[in-house]
């Protein structure tokens, strides 16, 4: 399997531009479609059937976040990175184990055990 480079998400994000509770009603969320050109439209969520064709597959993500992301250094002999942390998934719920995505400014080693 190849892993997935997870830098391609990365952009600058106004803090004013993020939700922090759903749209009320649900279907008023807005939605940034990307035309076939590469143009952009903004729209909501409630347009989103004026937008497909017979031939297009909907995927549908219902995956829950758990607000943790942490901000941090690694300190190595004389070397010091810093490091971004977003917790996934607690690995067993008896333990403080987690799954995440760590970045950091150079590349890190793949199960690299973060703790302290």
């Amino acid at each position: 399997m190849t892993a997935m480079r997870v830098d391609a998400f990365d952009f600058v994000l106004a803090p004013e531009s993020i939700a922090l509770t759903p749209a009320n009603p649900r279907d008023s969320a807005r939605m940034l479609v990307v035309g076939p050109d590469g143009d952009f439209a903004d729209a909501h969520v409630r347009d989103l059937p004026d937008f497909l064709t017979p031939r297009d597959a909907l995927v549908v993500n219902d995956t829950r976040v758990i607000p943790a992301r942490l901000d941090g250094i690694r300190v190595r002999d004389e070397a010091v990175a810093s490091i971004e942390a977003t917790l996934i998934e607690r690995v067993d719920d008896g333990t403080q184990l987690f799954f995440g995505l760590i970045l950091e400014d150079r590349e890190g080693a793949h199960g690299t055990f973060v703790g302290r």
